[in-house]
């Protein structure tokens, strides 16, 4: 009986420390452990021997983690939108160019000087957008008016 309590602890303090560890790193890949262990719980109430409970806990938590971990990853990727950098959430931005830029210069934007890119010839005053980033340099091309007077 003192040997089935100690397996039983055992399986029991595998869980949680999964499960300790799942909420520290917020990797559900743990939670899978957890549940391996629970399943050698229910087997170790049986009073089967340790070889058969250390194999149903791997054979669970390997089955969970090659069918169920894939779909869990790729349902939060698709659920949680992705954090933009600084630099990414500068792509759409317009502003005016207070500098000449023929084929690249250095610009200040945002207080950040960028080298800007641009397959147009650019003139102080003209309007622009920033269409990407390459490394530290910022695409623009420049913004043409339209018969209203707007910028499209």
């Amino acid at each position: 009986m003192v040997i089935i309590n100690a397996f039983i602890m055992l399986w029991l303090i595998i869980a949680v420390i999964a499960v300790v560890i799942d909420i520290m790193t917020s990797n559900i890949l743990y939670v899978l452990f957890s549940v391996g262990a629970i399943f050698a719980l229910i087997v170790a109430l049986f009073n089967v021997n340790f070889l058969t409970q250390f194999s149903v806990f791997g054979v669970v938590s390997i089955i969970l983690m090659t069918f169920i971990y894939p779909i869990i990853k790729r349902t939060l990727k698709e659920k949680i939108p992705k954090t933009k950098t600084m630099e990414e959430s500068y792509i759409g931005d317009c502003f005016t160019i207070n500098e000449d830029i023929l084929d690249s210069n250095l610009i200040k934007f945002k207080g950040i000087y960028w080298t800007m890119v641009s397959k147009d010839k650019i003139y102080t005053g003209d309007e622009v957008k920033v269409v990407g980033i390459e490394g530290n340099k910022l695409i623009i091309e420049k913004l043409k008016n339209n018969k209203i007077g707007q910028f499209i």
